[in-house]
């Protein structure tokens, strides 16, 4: 049914969407970003998170700040298609299209909070107007 060039030209191209989607998120500025969150919410708490607390702090900041930079990323792709420096991200380089990327800054902070909701109510509701005031 399948040759094998089709095979490896599809998994090429799955390996290609997934390496701009991590671009999308900028991870470096979302790795800085988690180790400021992460630093802010233990010294607003007098105990320090367990394992399971801080995974779960990590997993949802991570998907909120990706999720805005995602959103961020939208808006200014116009503007990133004009410089040199940005023109090759994947939104002004046509690696990935608006409507496969949009999607993302509303799946990804929804997630977070659901996920927050399990060790803090209070970050939990910040998490929406997070994404959305971006």
């Amino acid at each position: 049914m399948f040759g094998a060039k089709s095979v490896a030209g599809a998994r090429s191209l799955v390996w290609v969407k997934l390496r701009a989607y991590w671009q999308l998120i900028k991870s470096l500025q979302t790795g800085l970003l988690l180790l400021t969150g992460v630093a802010g919410y233990m010294s607003g708490h007098p105990v320090s998170p367990g394992g399971v607390t801080l995974w779960m702090l990590l997993g949802s900041l991570f998907l909120v700040v990706g999720g805005s930079t995602v959103l961020n990323m939208v808006i200014d792709r116009d503007i990133d298609a004009r410089m040199a420096r940005t023109a090759h991200r994947p939104l002004p380089s046509g690696t990935v299209a608006v409507p496969e990327a949009w999607p993302w800054d509303w799946v990804c902070p929804s997630w977070a909070s659901s996920g927050a909701c399990g060790y803090d109510l209070c970050t939990a509701s910040l998490s929406p107007p997070g994404f959305s005031s971006t």
